[in-house]
């Protein structure tokens, strides 16, 4: 494991992005080998990030309003200091058990993220959609690098009206608007790295670009956030991907690409190379409880399933993660670990924490 094999200059960066121009494909015709989204060479992987948006929509759920258009989702009717859960799948596992979305829905958030981990096939990913619409609360989904793009798209397009009105998609947006605060979600893995197969999710140096470009530069007002499985590279000693020894798992593409768009903090899974919880200053302090930053990274724990071993040699129980979002920045709740029958039966082996061994 290491960071990304070759640090891009700006140089490289301001080349232009790729063209997107075949119609999505409900069976993810263009994730096989020749199809559009597909890349090939030590790590095939598919480009989720350069999937076409799904169709134009608005529907409401209670007091939320919901417009998808083109790249952009807007939520309208939360307040302007959020609360809102967030938390790995359990991949392995057939889904979140409805005890362990109790325990989540009693902290009241007014949002969920499922930051990876959909399923590690179609039943699982289905399974974990499935729970995750008979919680009280929305969910956005991003696909990580474990998650294939047939698997998580043939779940979201299985879910019946009602469920779709909860459980939505975001590998294709470039915007989540909530107020002032936009998430900007890049779903799997740099270059396919640490895909679980070759149907796997990632994204190239030229889908940042590109989403870079419909994004825009930073716009006084907004707060912007990077939400993402794969968490960016370049942080300080206690960087979200910087290991104890000091080595940075993360991606450098990926940093630069939040740089560019101003996203200072961000919401991530992968690596799971220390506790999960949040830091600040760039990844050189912690943001203790209570406190609260506009730059702040929190890592995220997985919801479901056994122990997840981490690079340090400890172990993360399950469990998910509460903050806060609104005009001083992010503000961490707490990472709360589900008590005793909150999570679903572990396999005979316990889990690592990244992606799986490198395809």
């Amino acid at each position: 494991m290491g960071p990304d094999f070759v640090r891009q200059s700006a140089s490289t960066w301001a080349l232009p992005g790729l063209v997107l121009a075949s119609m999505f494909s409900s069976h993810c015709a263009e994730c096989g080998a020749g199809g559009r989204l597909a890349v090939q060479g030590p790590t095939p992987f598919v480009r989720c990030l350069a999937a076409e948006p799904m169709p134009d929509r608005s529907w409401k759920l209670g007091e939320l309003a919901f417009e998808r258009s083109a790249r952009s989702l807007t939520i309208a009717g939360l307040p302007a200091d959020l609360t809102i859960a967030a938390f790995e799948g359990p991949s392995l596992t057939a889904g979140p058990t409805a005890v362990a979305l109790s325990v989540v829905a009693a902290q009241k958030p007014h949002l969920a993220l499922l930051v990876g981990g959909v399923g590690d096939d179609a039943q699982a990913a289905e399974a974990t959609l499935a729970a995750l619409a008979e919680a009280p609360f929305p969910t956005l989904v991003l696909s990580g690098g474990r998650d294939t793009r047939a698997d998580v798209s043939a779940a979201l397009e299985g879910l019946s009206a009602k469920a779709a009105d909860r459980v939505i998609g975001i590998d294709a947006v470039r915007t989540v608007r909530i107020g002032d605060e936009v998430l900007l979600p890049i779903p799997g893995s740099a270059d396919g790295r640490y895909a679980r197969t070759d149907g796997s999710c990632g994204f190239t140096l030229s889908d940042l670009q590109t989403a870079s470009g419909i994004i825009g530069s930073p716009v006084e007002g907004q707060r912007r956030w990077l939400l993402s499985w794969n968490a960016p590279g370049r942080g300080g000693p206690l960087g979200v991907a910087r290991t104890a020894a000091g080595v940075d798992l993360g991606s450098d593409s990926l940093a630069e690409f939040a740089r560019r768009v101003g996203a200072a903090g961000g919401i991530h899974a992968w690596p799971r190379v220390r506790p999960s919880g949040a830091i600040a200053a760039g990844g050189t302090k912690r943001l203790e409880r209570g406190a609260v930053s506009l730059d702040a990274q929190l890592t995220v724990p997985v919801l479901g399933g056994p122990p997840v071993d981490e690079a340090s040699g400890g172990q993360v129980d399950p469990g998910f993660a509460i903050f806060n979002l609104g005009p001083a920045g992010m503000g961490v709740v707490g990472v709360f670990s589900r008590p005793p029958g909150a999570v679903a039966a572990p396999p005979a082996a316990r889990v690592s924490g990244d992606g799986g061994v490198p395809n």
